[in-house]
């Protein structure tokens, strides 16, 4: 489909790029996540070497800016290679530092939650515990637009707020996971669909960020959104899709 062949193509440049200047990818691969004190953050995530690949291979999509736009021939190429070579360096340096923010929040975040153990606190656990995994898994450093990268800490505050909340709201927590889940499901139901049907769908992918931003306008609303989101236009998006 074109959206795995875009994806496919980016990772394609990326490392055309990085055959192009091996001195800055040895220079990555030897200081990126080197403090011993991180190892225990990346344990769960394929481990230090698999994070270090992932974050080089972001560092490069977010340099050349191969998010939004591919070069289409060697002139092209040769530009955007030059316009972001640069910049590879301190970009990978701000991607680090994001990286260990989110490892350490999510480590926080997952430790809260084992707060609430009891039975009426099942839907809590189960709503926030698949929302932290689905954001942040061995391949997530590759597979998350850069730019939705630096969400994370906006929605990993939402959680927080939504946790401090929850003992005083529960029957509305309770009521919003449901909804949530029930999204979700479709969601994930319609992404299998296209897998084995060998399709994609950028407004699927869109969908799915919009679910982020309605948890964010249910439990922390003074954060803000990126644009405005509600049931209501989740289910004109949802429409679009079928």
């Amino acid at each position: 489909s074109p959206v795995t062949a875009r994806k496919q193509t980016r990772a394609g440049v990326a490392r055309l790029y990085m055959l192009k200047n091996r001195q800055q990818l040895k220079y990555l691969q030897k200081h990126l996540l080197q403090d011993p004190l991180t190892f225990p953050l990346m344990k769960n995530f394929g481990g230090q070497k698999n994070l270090v690949s992932g974050l080089i291979q972001a560092s490069y999509q977010a340099a050349f800016k191969l998010d939004t736009t591919l070069p289409a021939n060697a002139v092209e190429f040769e530009s955007t290679y030059e316009a972001g070579r640069a910049s590879l360096i301190e970009t990978s340096a701000k991607l680090e530092a994001l990286l260990i923010t989110i490892l350490t929040e999510f480590g926080r975040l997952k430790k809260y939650l084992e707060k609430y153990k009891n039975l009426e606190d099942l839907a809590l656990q189960q709503d926030i515990g698949q929302q932290l995994n689905a954001l942040v898994n061995e391949n997530f450093l590759v597979e998350t637009p850069v730019e939705l990268l630096g969400e994370f800490p906006r929605y990993f505050s939402a959680i927080t707020q939504r946790l401090e909340k929850y003992p005083g709201q529960k029957t509305r927590d309770a009521q919003y996971s449901a909804m949530l889940q029930q999204w979700w499901q479709r969601y994930e139901e319609r992404k299998s669909l296209f897998h084995r049907q060998h399709k994609s769908s950028v407004a699927l992918e869109e969908f799915r960020w919009m679910l982020e931003e309605l948890r964010v306008s249910l439990f922390a609303q003074v954060l803000g959104t990126r644009y405005p989101v509600s049931e209501k236009r989740l289910d004109k998006a949802w429409k679009a899709i079928e």
